[in-house]
């Protein structure tokens, strides 16, 4: 996250995308009842992370108070976050596909579709200084514009996407939930045009904010960059 270690670099710019964090599943004993992951152990990767921001959101749309309902662990990684919901030493966690297709499989189910509310939010971004930026604009512009295809080319590309996404999983070939995940992906999460938009890190900044004042102090809207984007509409790139 951009705003994560709580110091302003002067002229930085950012050049954000939305992203989501889609599912809180929940544990299979108890998970009936309405109450959700109240007085449980949820999972996360590390305080004032993307999936701590999510799950606090989550917890918070769902009355719930994280920092008194619930015991939030830290476990360092996304992966170990699933490993610890599959030897049931937590009882939530944010997860999202191809990973949720397992859970459920397992007995998890979804209790909170947090990308299914479209927030305005971003979950990771390319960072860059603005003396960089300033010496090497044509290769950023390169760098946003290869982005940009590379979503249009997903579209039009989902068998190859597919077997990709398991390469880099390193997954069997008929492993489940891909053709899942490259649905959701382009359908919830990946922007055509990932313009970066100050109010996409609200939430980041809040929950950040309450115990860093630099941070709170921060003019996000001094730290995003669109133009690039920009130059990539204007050039038709995500039509290539």
């Amino acid at each position: 996250m951009p705003l994560g270690d709580g110091e302003r670099r002067e002229g930085d710019g950012h050049r954000g995308r939305d992203a989501g964090v889609p599912l809180l599943p929940h544990g299979r004993a108890g998970d009936q009842d309405g109450r959700g992951p109240q007085g449980e152990e949820v999972g996360i990767s590390s305080v004032g992370g993307s999936a701590d921001i999510a799950t606090r959101k989550v917890l918070k749309d769902s009355g719930l108070d994280p920092d008194k309902d619930v015991t939030l662990v830290s476990l360092g990684s996304h992966a170990q976050r699933t490993a610890a919901l599959f030897a049931g030493a937590l009882q939530a966690a944010v997860d999202d596909p191809p990973n949720t297709t397992e859970l459920m499989d397992k007995g998890f189910h979804n209790i909170y579709d947090l990308a299914g509310k479209r927030l305005a939010t971003a979950q990771t971004g390319t960072v860059a200084q603005a003396s960089f930026i300033g010496a090497n604009r044509e290769a950023m512009q390169r760098f946003v514009d290869s982005q940009i295809e590379a979503v249009a080319w997903m579209k039009k590309n989902k068998t190859q996407a597919v077997a990709i996404m398991k390469k880099y999983y390193k997954a069997a070939n008929d492993a489940k939930g891909f053709e899942e995940a490259v649905d959701f992906y382009l359908g919830e999460v990946f922007q055509a045009l990932p313009y970066p938009k100050p109010e996409l890190w609200a939430d980041a900044q809040a929950t950040l904010g309450a115990s860093n004042a630099k941070v709170k102090a921060i003019d996000v809207k001094t730290i995003v960059d669109d133009s690039f984007v920009k130059s990539a509409a204007d050039r038709g790139v995500d039509k290539r």
